[in-house]
């Protein structure tokens, strides 16, 4: 799934830390009042079970506990049919248990209640398009979808691409055109549309479109090295040099304050290459240098360093290749005893080439070349050992096919048709030759040749376009790895002040791009949409909750500057609930922290490149009175006051319970009376409203309860809301363990509820 939205608790080892939901709840919206306000709903209430269910339990049995939660969210969405995040949470669920059709219409209902969240409705968009059967049905429905309303830029820019793609597999490049434009307009960052549209169009200039896909490659994720050495090696290839070694140098300085493994020797080479065809031969020879160093078995790096030793002056240029021929003299016996191919074409060109000795250039290049798919560079050598032996129409045949490609295979073939007196054929491959590349060893070579004919090589094209088209692009962009948080800005809110001691602890998750370019956030783009979160509760270094929690910020694939990124959570779930819930008298300062986009290690989570911390949510929990008068004052809420107190009165009493039993002994003037609270949670467990009896089921399930409680509670299994029914599965489960087993397999056959069925399998083995 795209959207990995709720990581249910996976790991077998009971001391390890509970696995948490890494899919993002809903932001609020503003006109729905359920999910913008009111968090202390049965909706909200089930999801935030739901959550803290997941972080606490099932680590050896992940069934279980997907079950378990899926129950209670789809209990939420039928308590409460508009709260968007039960359905986004079912999505995933139902697709942990392999129920692909149920988890697309979950996700339907998602997107129909928050249809600002473009990640989702991209994912609904590929889902629906990919479960059709035949092109026709996906193009209908294709158009449908682009006929409706208010649709997101990005969505239908998607769209518009698939129809595209449709268009262009029947051969109408001229609709593919339309619709590919469309999608660019839509949205420029449409990196794979762009792609499509210089496969389409890229015949009129190919060396520009090529560039421009580059950068906008680059533009998505500055942070990825691959694709800024890929830009600098095309635009080596247009004899742009200069040009290339910007994009060189950057992806050097990001891989080395991302990387902790060495630049290879085979990049600083290509660096090395880059410098000395734009005649920095003293940069190139800096380069060589850190090839060779970080390669000192890469031959062609001595070859070269002889080469700019010539270029530089150098005293005795030729001793690294005078080095490297003693090497190969060593081992080429060995090498062709053993018939190691790759080898063999390495030292057969040498020997052809630099070092010419016709015998074995010919015995290792007939080596190198006797298997099917023999590399360009064996095939090169084999065509030069044939000129070094005389054998000009062999060395014709072989190097002549590789020319199109290959100037030092054009410079073979040319001394090949020189040697057979074909000087007008020699020139005129010598010339078509020319344009592959304007500089290096190979142009050099070519150079030579026409000038000895009284020819010389065509001009070097200006490219303008393209310097044009790099000069234009934003290189602020490259900052965003140095200081994300100058461009990115992480903060959380709490919807309550003061938090309530028993939580939950609502927080609104913001991000907002705070820079002056667009920002991607997915999967292999500029920003990873992880949250981590962390707890530290006063002072003591045992009640710290590392990464005890995650969210994934996504909602837009793209954050246009000014945008942002809203989704509201409760952030005590796992053990830090089990901790407020059992010591609920406890008062102590609370830092919560974030961390947007960690990076994953071999011990957990660090910061990254484009990691950005949040300044810390700081607040007081400020413990429940145990004192006579103030236990008092919960009691009386029980009854007397409004429903959202009365709710916070039943959690605030039932945590009292629960802390109880981890008392070794009550304080002189305690007023937490367990039995006197224990009559009045009997009365609640009759009263009218069946919210109340259900919160106050799932308050007496965090401790042990007495025969009179269990007695009342008993007729919970049976009560006519299905809500109170899947608590009192929960309380019983929790009082009797297995005891309760022959129960819960009547429910789950027989009552009319499907949540309430499969809360109750959660807890039985899996039928065969």
């Amino acid at each position: 799934m795209l959207l990995l939205y709720f990581a249910l608790a996976i790991a077998s080892a009971a001391q390890q830390p509970p696995q948490s939901e890494n899919r993002p709840p809903t932001p609020p919206r503003p006109n729905d009042r359920t999910d913008a306000t009111d968090y202390d709903s049965a909706g909200h209430w089930l999801v935030h079970l739901a959550r803290h269910h997941g972080h606490v339990v099932g680590r050896g049995d992940p069934r279980a506990a997907t079950l378990h939660a899926l129950a209670l969210m789809m209990a939420a969405s039928k308590v409460d049919p508009n709260l968007p995040t039960a359905w986004l949470w079912q999505y995933d669920l139902y697709g942990r248990i392999d129920r692909p059709q149920e988890a697309l219409d979950a996700l339907r209902h998602y997107v129909d209640l928050q249809p600002d969240n473009e990640t989702a409705a991209l994912l609904l968009t590929d889902e629906s398009i990919g479960k059709l059967q035949n092109a026709d049905a996906r193009v209908n429905y294709i158009k449908q979808q682009l006929a409706l309303p208010n649709l997101a830029r990005s969505v239908a820019s998607n769209l518009n691409l698939r129809l595209a793609e449709y268009h262009r597999e029947r051969g109408d490049n001229e609709n593919a055109g339309k619709c590919i434009e469309n999608a660019l307009r839509l949205m420029p960052t449409n990196v794979a549309a762009r792609q499509l549209s210089y496969e389409l169009f890229g015949e009129t200039e190919p060396a520009l479109q090529r560039v421009e896909l580059g950068l906008a490659m680059v533009a998505a994720n500055p942070g990825q090295v691959n694709l800024l050495w890929q830009l600098g090696e095309l635009l080596d290839s247009l004899s742009l040099h200069r040009e290339a070694q910007e994009w060189y140098v950057r992806a050097v300085e990001l891989h080395e304050r991302a990387d902790k493994t060495p630049i290879p020797g085979e990049d600083w080479y290509t660096l090395a290459q880059s410098y000395a065809a734009s005649a920095d031969y003293k940069l190139a020879a800096e380069a060589i240098d850190k090839a060779i160093a970080a390669d000192p078995n890469l031959g062609r790096a001595q070859i070269f360093k002889a080469y700019l030793n010539a270029k530089l002056k150098a005293a005795d240029p030729d001793a690294p290749i005078n080095a490297l021929a003693k090497k190969y003299d060593a081992e080429a016996e060995q090498v062709l005893a053993s018939r190691n191919i790759a080898k063999a074409a390495e030292l057969a060109w040498f020997y052809a080439y630099y070092r010419p000795d016709p015998v074995k250039a010919l015995k290792l290049a007939q080596l190198a070349t006797s298997i099917p798919d023999s590399s360009s560079l064996a095939r090169r050598a084999l065509g030069f050992a044939y000129l070094i032996n005389n054998k000009n129409a062999e060395a014709l045949d072989t190097l002549k096919p590789l020319s199109d490609a290959d100037q030092l295979a054009a410079v073979g073939a040319a001394r090949a048709l020189l040697a057979l007196q074909k000087e007008p054929d020699a020139a005129a491959l010598l010339r078509k030759a020319a344009t592959l590349n304007y500089s290096g060893i190979g142009f050099d070579e070519i150079a030579k040749m026409l000038e000895k004919s009284g020819d010389k090589p065509p001009a070097r094209p200006g490219h303008d376009r393209i310097v044009e088209a790099l000069h234009r692009f934003d290189r602020r962009i490259f900052d965003f790895h140095k200081k994300p948080g100058d461009f990115l800005k992480l903060t959380l809110l709490p919807i309550d002040a003061p938090e309530p001691p028993v939580g939950p602890w609502n927080t609104r998750v913001r991000l907002e791009n705070v820079g002056p370019f667009p920002i991607t956030v997915g999967e292999g783009l500029m920003a990873q949409p992880l949250t981590l979160f962390t707890a530290q509760l006063g002072d003591d270094k045992a009640a710290r909750f590392e990464n005890y929690t995650q969210l994934l910020l996504m909602k837009k694939p793209v954050l246009a500057p000014g945008d942002v990124i809203e989704f509201v959570t409760a952030l005590d779930v796992g053990q830090l609930r089990e901790q407020m819930l059992h010591s609920p008298s406890w008062s102590t300062p609370v830092e919560i922290t974030a961390l947007f986009d960690p990076v994953a290690t071999a011990t957990g989570f660090d910061k990254g490149l484009s990691t950005v911390e949040a300044t810390p949510l700081r607040f007081d929990r400020a413990g429940l009175p145990r004192d006579l008068p103030g236990v008092k004052r919960l009691v009386l809420a029980l009854n007397d006051a409004p429903l959202k107190e009365r709710l916070r009165a039943i959690d605030a009493l039932g945590a009292l319970l629960a802390e109880n039993e981890r008392l070794s002994s009550a304080p002189k003037d305690d007023g937490v009376k367990v039995e006197p609270i224990r009559k009045r949670f009997i009365a609640l467990l009759a009263d009218p409203n069946w919210y109340i009896r259900a919160r106050t089921l799932e308050a007496l399930h965090w401790s042990q309860q007495s025969p009179e409680v269990m007695g009342a509670a008993a007729k919970c299994i049976k009560d006519p809301n299905f809500v109170v029914r899947l608590m009192a599965i929960r309380f019983f489960v929790s009082q009797q363990g297995d005891k309760f087993n022959k129960v819960l397999e009547s429910i789950a056959k027989d009552d009319s509820e499907q949540s309430v069925r499969l809360l109750a399998k959660s807890y039985l083995p899996p039928t065969k």
